[in-house]
């Protein structure tokens, strides 16, 4: 679970810009809140509102360039590090970028730092965390101006003479673009390795509506999910009686090399699931299973009907929301941590109000999956569904800096109960702020 991120310096976070998962002492709707075993309380719901060109968006972009940073790391020395640091002042064009993130696995805290100028990885820290005043080191990494590291390295891990060497050999070969947390999972590693493997699956991020529904099809692997998928699909009006999977009993990898899709492998070793048409134009779905690529067609059927419907002859409104409905329900029964930029994309707010409730009605104390999302429905905002707590906004402040702030830091005497209406009434800032159309003074032929 994702406990806290800080960025700085970096698309529109100019000075250092933290947000997190920590819950208040607000008692409403409990089962949001995870407890973990030393006293932290997460939240396992996130929303972000913000007018458009605020930075919800970089937030996303922002954890979601760490992420990939950490756990896919560099290809060679010749490979940039798309870091694109704040452009409003200058100063900040000849200054380092540095991210931070805490995540909670199997009930241990883990932070994690980089500090990144000119393609070099100035600084990079990983702690295991205890309590506030009590970090434990597994490695610390500085990297000079001629491109070489010094790491220093959990007494733990270098017990020996042989181990001290080997760390020593790993510092001298390590390239200044690349972290030295994926490193050590390319060099098998454990302190790296366990990270790194709960990382790339449990966290995958859908930037866009096509990706979206590509979700759906993980619901094929939680019979649980699949059982509650169907139970809700006939009673949010998209004309949906139930879904069903058909798993195929042929090689993936054969499969694919001979409908000549090489790249669906390609974009599968970066995404949990894809879907694509084949040369008979049949849709399929691949998505990993217990570390193997498995294969399904997606049928749907309709109300008072036995005709069998291809997932991709629906219309797209009832694609997304079947992805959106099959993520949410991937949170419910997995770990999985899921991003999502405009939540309420091509769908009408009611509908995603009500997705969202199913979402929330079913959290449970032992949920360990995360939502976080960005959106501009106001009709969201709304305390039977989300806490203060779960709602954050982003603003420009004068010089172009994005700022986030959360619901929480106002007192409830400031908006009363109506949230929606406080924020629509600009009570909270973060909406967009209209000139006067009549000074530009357009012609009215």
């Amino acid at each position: 679970m994702l406990v806290r991120f800080v960025v700085e310096n970096f698309l529109s976070f100019k000075d250092e810009t933290e947000f997190h998962m920590l819950a208040t002492e607000d008692d409403q709707h409990p089962t949001h809140v995870s407890k973990t075993k030393n006293g932290i309380h997460l939240l396992k719901t996130t929303a972000i509102y913000g007018a458009n060109g605020s930075g919800k968006s970089n937030l996303i972009k922002a954890i979601r360039f760490l992420l990939e940073l950490m756990v896919k790391g560099t290809a060679n020395e010749r490979e940039i590090i798309e870091i694109k640091p704040f452009k409003l002042d200058e100063t900040y064009l000849k200054k380092p970028t540095k991210f931070e993130i805490e995540f909670l696995i199997e009930e241990e805290i883990y932070a994690y730092g980089v500090v990144i100028f000119e393609n070099r990885i100035v600084e990079e820290w990983f702690y295991l965390v205890h309590n506030q005043e009590n970090e434990e080191l597994i490695f610390e990494r500085k990297t000079n101006s001629e491109n070489i590291s010094e790491i220093k390295v959990s007494p733990e891990l270098t017990k020996t003479e042989k181990e001290k060497f080997r760390y020593e050999i790993y510092a001298e070969e390590l390239r200044a673009n690349q972290p030295f947390i994926s490193e050590g999972a390319k060099r098998k590693l454990i302190f790296a390795t366990n990270i790194h493997n709960i990382l790339d699956g449990y966290i995958p991020i859908a930037p866009d509506s096509f990706s979206l529904k590509n979700f759906a099809f993980l619901i094929n692997e939680l019979q649980d999910a699949n059982t509650l998928l169907n139970d809700y699909i006939y009673k949010i009006g998209t004309g949906l009686s139930k879904l069903h999977f058909e798993d195929a009993d042929f090689d993936v990898e054969v499969f694919l090399k001979e409908q000549n899709l090489t790249l669906v492998t390609k974009y599968m070793s970066r995404h949990n699931s894809v879907r694509f048409v084949t040369k008979n134009n049949k849709e399929y779905g691949v998505y990993y299973s217990d570390d193997k690529l498995k294969i399904s067609r997606l049928y749907s059927f309709h109300k008072n009907s036995a005709v069998e419907f291809e997932f991709k002859e629906e219309s797209d409104g009832t694609q997304i929301v079947i992805g959106l409905l099959g993520c949410l329900l991937t949170i419910l029964f997995d770990r999985t941590i899921l991003f999502i930029d405009e939540i309420d994309r091509s769908l009408h707010p009611q509908l995603t109000k009500k997705v969202l409730e199913i979402y929330t009605s079913n959290l449970a104390a032992e949920t360990q999956g995360q939502l976080i999302f960005t959106t501009h429905e106001s009709n969201l905002l709304d305390l039977n569904l989300l806490r203060r707590d779960e709602v954050w906004f982003t603003e420009k402040d004068e010089h172009g800096a994005t700022q986030l702030y959360s619901l929480s830091d106002f007192k409830p005497d400031h908006y009363g109960t109506e949230v929606e209406k406080g924020y629509l009434e600009g009570r909270f800032g973060a909406i967009p702020f209209f000139g006067n159309l009549e000074d530009l003074n357009w012609s009215k032929n």
